[in-house]
Parts: structure tokens; sequence; C-alpha cells
């Protein structure tokens, strides 16, 4: 059997904005096809995180890896076009149409991408009706944006899926329903996800492995379950104990 190649290294990374340290020495190995999800304190660096990722901003010391290279020297905008960003404000353009909001990340390009998803094969992916694609995002539930902000993000095919709070702003229902469809598509693609969120629960029901941020780095990085068995020291323990009535 081959080895699943590592998409994503963190070699040594520190960062800090001004004054204000965020990591400190993080090391780290992503496999092609894991689904990480990222939680921990508020401003403990897990936006951070995806924004090194996505070459949105760069390390201050130490090597960010990303398709085996080193991001600090390969073209961004290229390394762009492999990567899905998905946000909790969706971010949708409010003149624009559902179909026009979601093919516009391709338009982007200089030279724009040969290989993105047709349409009706998106909408399917994230469970959307084809009669909303003429509609305003004024028109739509809270869900229905969301998905279209994952449809955006999909739209060019990409390896990688960076999605920060994306289902914070939706009710409890919603975003169950979120949930199921990005494991779903998860499932289906065979993509690499990085999803942080503030819920444990949703931390803990998503991640193939869970990636527990505090103290300026990462304290454990871990299958849900081997996670909850074997805690890394107190802040994780305590962390676990709200999610202990999950069947993990």
């Amino acid at each position: 059997m081959s080895e699943i190649p590592i998409i994503i290294r963190f070699k040594d990374v520190s960062k800090s904005y001004g004054e204000t340290l965020v990591f400190e020495h993080v090391n780290v190995d992503i496999s092609k096809g894991e689904f990480i999800t990222l939680i921990g304190k508020s401003g403990c660096g897990k936006t951070t995180f995806l924004k090194l990722v996505n070459a949105l901003i760069l390390a201050d010391e130490g090597e960010v890896n990303v398709f085996g290279n080193n991001i600090k020297e390969v073209n961004h905008i290229n390394l762009r076009r492999k990567i899905g960003y998905v946000i909790q404000g969706v971010g949708l353009f409010p003149h624009m149409t559902v179909r026009k909001n979601i093919g516009y990340v391709p338009s982007l390009f200089r030279h724009p991408p040969s290989n993105i998803y047709p349409m009706n094969k998106l909408l399917d992916m994230v469970s959307l009706d084809e009669e909303l694609l003429d509609r305003y995002p004024r028109e739509l539930s809270g869900g229905q944006r969301q998905r279209v902000g994952i449809a955006r993000a999909l739209i060019t095919m990409p390896s990688i899926m960076l999605m920060d709070e994306p289902f914070g702003a939706v009710d409890e229902i919603t975003r169950k329903q979120l949930q199921e469809s990005i494991a779903r598509i998860h499932k289906e693609l065979g993509i690499t996800i990085l999803f942080v969120t503030h819920s444990v629960e949703e931390a803990f029901l998503l991640g193939t492995r869970v990636a527990i941020f505090d103290n300026h780095n990462i304290v454990q990085i871990d299958e849900p379950k081997a996670i909850i068995e074997k805690p890394a020291n107190d802040f994780v323990k305590e962390l676990i104990g709200k999610v202990g009535v999950l069947e993990i």
C-alpha cells in the first residue's frame, strides 16, 4: 500500500502580530484527504493557521509547505487556484445572482482554470435547487447562502478547502444539515479540509483528526477517540469534558 502524501507541513513555524505572539515553533503534518478540525480559545491562532496555508500572511520564522513547496517560493495566485476558502459571513456579493456569485472565482484569474465543476454538479453536491440560481443573496436563507459559499469555493476543484467558522451564524437545525453536507462532500471528493470551529462537539463530530490550540501551539492533534481516551494535558481534559456524552 502506497503512503498517503503530506499535503501541508508546518516546520518550526512562528508568527506574531507586532508584539502579540500567536505561534511559537509549530510543527505539524497534514496528509492528503484528511478532515482536520481546529479548536481552541478565541485568539489562539486558528484563523492565522488557515491564512498561513493560503499565503494570505507569511510566517516570521520556520517554513510552511503546501503541495510539497515552500509557500514563500511559489506563485501565490497559482497556489490559491488549488485552495477553496469559506468564511462565516459567506461574503456573497449582494448585487450578483447566485449563479454569478458561484462563478465569480474562476473569473478572477487572468487565465481562468479549465478544471471547473459544471453548475448542475455543484448544486447537487451542496444540495441547492437550480431554481435558486437567478435569485440574489437577500432572497436566500442563511443556510442557503452558506451552501452557495461552499459551492463557490468548490467550483475550481480545489485540493484543499479552508473553512473558518462556516456554520457559526445559522440555527442548530441548519447547522446539522450543513455538517452532514460537508461530511458527505469530504467523503465523495476526498478533498483535504481544514475546519475552524468554536464548537467542541462539531470539532469532534466532523474531524478525522482534531487539532487543539493553546499556549501559542498545537498541544494535541489526533483522532477524536484517541484524544478522549488520552488527553495530552489538563487544558485538553477540560475541553473534552464538554464532549464526554458523544459516541465517537
